[in-house]
């Protein structure tokens, strides 16, 4: 139980190989077609949402028994709410329809060999390689805190989760969900 973040890294990096895969395909500018994790769950497309995962763990004792993820990405959706700040779908990436049967399969493939991974190697990789994807790592960023905007820049993700970031002063904070919101430009 004390590593379960490290299954939530391996989803979500895998749901970024995923999206990287048709991305790649796309004519997008380099700096359009940037994916990353936006913490604690969303999967971003330059500075567009384009997915989202939710974990739930069970834990019984002292061992991970069971995870659900549930995984959203806007593939074919070409028109959302008005109230959904920054959407984008594949489609609009893509210019073309994806099949979703074909889509679904390339995701289970890409999530299989994260799991595998995650359960066949150190975990020192995987960590490096998440933080790396988080939005705005190393990045000085204005964060909203309490409502209130804070300059910073993440530095990671520890292994609870909590996001690290280091404020102008050179001290870390560490951030719970909700304890703090990006503010995207």
């Amino acid at each position: 139980p004390d590593c379960q973040f490290q299954l939530n890294k391996a989803i979500a990096l895998a749901v970024l190989d995923f999206i990287r895969h048709f991305v790649q395909l796309s004519s997008l500018s380099a700096s359009e077609n940037e994916t990353s994790v936006k913490w604690p769950n969303d999967i971003y497309i330059g500075n567009r949402k384009t997915g989202g995962i939710l974990i739930e763990h069970m834990i019984m004792g002292s061992v991970l028994e069971t995870t659900f993820a549930g995984i959203g990405v806007n593939v074919n959706q070409t028109h959302f709410p008005p109230d959904v700040p920054n959407p984008v779908s594949l489609i609009h990436v893509l210019k073309q329809e994806t099949l979703l049967k074909d889509a679904l399969l390339l995701l289970c493939r890409f999530l299989d060999v994260r799991y595998t991974n995650l359960r066949e190697t150190n975990q020192t990789g995987i960590d490096l390689e998440f933080n790396q994807n988080v939005l705005g790592f190393n990045e000085w960023r204005t964060f909203l805190k309490n409502d209130h905007p804070m300059e910073g820049r993440i530095i990671g993700v520890d292994p609870h989760g909590r996001l690290q970031i280091e404020n102008e002063n050179g001290k870390t904070e560490s951030f719970s969900h909700k304890e703090v919101e990006y503010i995207i430009k």
